[in-house]
């Protein structure tokens, strides 16, 4: 199962388009890289409904389902 955690005013069946993921300065997680370890801070991310088992709101759990984009 996975859970995604989000205010209801980030959620959009139509959030994938044109989306870019936002990179972050790696130290924001680790104040010292070591030289053979690489880092990606990412913003935000991109998860399709398909791998979603369920959205926790503060409207309570909503199913993914509903924010899944017609493809007709």
């Amino acid at each position: 199962p996975f859970y995604v955690l989000a205010d209801t005013s980030k959620l959009s069946a139509e959030t994938g388009h044109g989306f870019h993921n936002k990179l972050r300065n790696p130290s924001e997680l680790l104040k010292n890289q070591p030289d053979r370890l690489s880092i990606e801070n990412i913003y935000f991310d991109l998860t399709p409904a398909k791998y979603v088992t369920g959205i926790i709101t503060e409207r309570g759990i909503l199913s993914p389902q509903k924010f899944r984009r017609n493809r007709n």
